[in-house]
């Protein structure tokens, strides 16, 4: 299932020098699980909420806005060593998404990786 949210202050932003930085700041206080980053996890663990996002560009595509980002976050795994102790260890992952941004309200889908998957607002 992929995420479904609206990012008004990234489509305001569009076409002018702040849109990298805002899109950024609205996907990092949505955070991990808001955005479907599960989807990108492929062991066990638990995303720490706290997430870091890179906008690597966004092209115009007639009636949405197609960003590419690259997020860092940190997964929180239990190791289990021995049956009387166990501890956790932080490991830092990154994915790759493709954000869509409708530009006539500004609904967007976070899709883990370019794929043939339909938009499906």
């Amino acid at each position: 299932m992929n995420a479904k949210i609206d990012l008004p202050g990234a489509l305001l932003a569009w076409n002018t020098d702040t849109f990298a930085v805002t899109l950024k700041h609205d996907i990092e206080v949505l955070g991990a699980a808001a955005i479907g980053l599960d989807r990108c996890l492929t062991g066990f663990g638990i995303i720490d909420k706290a997430i870091t996002v890179i906008v690597l560009g966004a092209d115009d595509q007639d009636e949405v806005i197609e960003a590419r980002i690259m997020i860092l976050y940190t997964v929180i795994e239990t190791l289990y060593c021995c049956p009387d102790c166990s501890g956790e260890d932080a490991v830092q992952k990154a994915c790759e998404m493709t954000v869509y941004i409708r530009k006539s309200d500004a609904a967007s889908l976070f899709i883990a990786s370019p794929s043939s998957e339909s938009l499906g607002f």
